[in-house]
């Protein structure tokens, strides 16, 4: 999730459904076996290399402690596995890294979903 987070378990679930260069994925984060949320950004590794940019909207953080959601954006450059999540920043309207802290204080309890379809390099 970041260079520096600790967990026991896979706080991480995917499934993705694949037709050829496109793969859909969705995926749930469950921070429970979170023991350090760390303070770099968050990101994702996946199985395969991006052919090119991609960037989408689906998805959110449920702030289970304030039951509140958070929209937040995730973008893989070509020619990378690294799936990099992003937010809004109210202040500029612009996208700025998400990390623990910079949207809402991550916690344990809470959880993430995110759903987009890539184009892999095959």
């Amino acid at each position: 999730m970041n260079d520096d987070m600790a967990y026991s378990g896979s706080p991480i679930t995917a499934t993705m459904v694949t037709a050829g260069p496109f793969v859909h994925i969705s995926i749930i984060g469950n921070f429970a076996t979170v023991s350090n949320f760390g303070t770099g950004q968050l990101y994702l590794e996946m199985p395969f290399t991006c052919l090119v940019e991609s960037d989408f909207a689906g998805g959110h953080i449920h702030d289970q402690d304030k039951t509140s959601r958070y929209l937040i954006t995730g973008e893989c450059e070509a020619g990378s596995d690294r799936l990099t999540l992003l937010y809004l920043s109210g202040n500029k309207a612009e996208l700025v890294p998400l990390t623990n802290g910079s949207l809402v204080a991550l916690a344990t309890t809470d959880t993430f979903t995110m759903s987009t379809t890539i184009i892999r390099e095959e």
